[in-house]
């Protein structure tokens, strides 16, 4: 028989209430799966079309954070109690209390899109057809801050800020956490296509400008990344040219 699974879920009105009970319980790690998601992006993963995850966009609460515990071969009930208490324990030292089900959802339905979200077809082109993603690698305390600055530069090209997906997980046990701004538009309209792409390429600007660490400078983010460690991208431009010297290896796609 499978090993017993469940997800648990912590909700709150706003980021900056879930930073420190999410880095404690990434620090005991005592979840399987740990993330934080704003309604927006949660709604388009459990969505099953357009019309419900605009309605689960207006139902779902702000911010959420989800946990993933399961027993193991050996007194796997035992453990998933003790996982449990864990995290009640820990989530009431921090003021907030522990769900075993979203409102007004049923918990299958959410574990069958988180356990199952690599199925199927692509889930963030379920609500308009396209999406565009901007990601990068923060400590969680500055996640509020870039959201901001997300929201502000969304606000400015006049892109719907209910429409800002957010995700963020843990990465090397909570050193940093990959932050990732979706937002999702609708491909066959030339105008709001050309509308993300300058907020893609403004707000992944502003982020660089004020800290965000793009761990994988490709495309647009090539220039503004590498042009601020001159030292760095020398090095990387004399051992390109020694294991490729006739330049076939993505040419011009990184700093080549």
């Amino acid at each position: 028989a499978a090993d017993p699974r469940k997800l648990l879920f912590v909700t709150a009105e706003g980021l900056e209430g879930l930073v420190h009970l999410t880095y404690r319980l990434t620090r005991i790690r005592v979840a399987d799966e740990i993330f934080v998601v704003n309604g927006a992006y949660l709604a388009a993963l459990l969505g099953e079309d357009a019309a419900d995850v605009a309605i689960l966009k207006e139902t779902l609460p702000a911010w959420t954070l989800i946990l993933g515990v399961g027993g193991r071969a050996l007194f796997p009930e035992e453990r998933m109690a003790v996982a449990e208490n864990d995290v009640a324990a820990t989530a009431a030292a921090f003021g907030r209390e522990v769900l075993d089900a979203l409102p007004g959802l049923a918990t299958t339905r959410v574990e069958k899109a988180v356990w199952g979200v690599a199925e199927g077809q692509p889930w963030k082109l379920r609500y308009k057809g396209g999406v565009s993603d901007i990601f990068f690698h923060t400590p969680l305390e500055n996640a509020p801050a870039f959201l901001a600055t997300m929201l502000e530069t969304a606000a400015a090209h006049k892109y719907p800020v209910a429409d800002v997906g957010v995700y963020l997980q843990p990465q090397h046990q909570g050193v940093a956490y990959h932050c990732e701004f979706s937002l999702p538009f609708t491909r066959d309209d030339q105008r709001e296509t050309e509308k993300v792409h300058g907020l893609f390429s403004d707000a992944s600007k502003r982020l660089i400008d004020t800290g965000a660490y793009f761990s994988r400078p490709y495309g647009e983010w090539a220039d503004p990344v590498y042009n601020r460690d001159a030292a760095s991208k020398d090095a990387l431009r004399t051992v390109k040219n020694i294991v490729d010297p006739r330049n076939v290896l993505n040419p011009s796609k990184l700093c080549f």
